[in-house]
């Protein structure tokens, strides 16, 4: 919701005083609202993204371990809104490739944007987490061992889409 409020809300609030049943309500709203749309939207985002973070895991993290990947998201969510906003609003024309599905086109565009952002707003709280117990093993033998050029040497990856390759799954593994 906060996140629409900051894409859609001022066209919303614009119709709405626009109509003759508010009339007595004076354009000094509009002006409070664009004022506090995005402090407000900010506490709502980072307290809601915060708790996620916090509760979701299968084990116990302390609250200030996700502290840096709560803002990163929140801002990352606000900017990304934003953006995004103004590119369908001003240049996309997605009408004319989607029609009438054109508004669920934007709002899975859109969804992808931001839970992108949420990812890796994840990842980075993952950097800051102290490992209490457990190991990341390689071949038997606990990743802290390796330096970091070693790790991505010893992974590999292959890549799923077959379509990109010449000859079988086999000859590309």
């Amino acid at each position: 919701f906060a996140l629409s409020v900051l894409a859609f809300g001022n066209t919303i609030l614009k119709f709405i005083l626009s109509l003759p049943l508010f009339d007595y309500i004076n354009f000094d709203i509009y002006s409070l609202f664009v004022l506090l749309k995005y402090p407000t939207a900010f506490i709502v985002i980072y307290s809601l993204v915060k708790a996620i973070y916090t509760m979701a895991p299968d084990k116990k993290i302390p609250s200030r371990f996700v502290t840096k990947g709560a803002l990163f998201t929140t801002f990352g969510w606000i900017i990304v809104t934003l953006l995004y906003a103004f590119y369908a609003t001003n240049i996309a024309n997605y009408n004319r490739f989607y029609g009438s599905l054109s508004n669920i086109a934007m709002l899975m565009i859109w969804i992808y944007l931001i839970s992108y952002v949420f990812v890796l707003g994840i990842s980075i709280n993952t950097s800051f987490y102290e490992l209490n117990d457990g190991s990341i093993e390689i071949d038997g033998h606990n990743i802290s061992e390796y330096s970091k050029s070693d790790v991505r040497r010893l992974f590999g990856m292959v890549l799923q889409d077959t379509w990109l390759f010449n000859g079988t799954i086999k000859d590309n593994v």
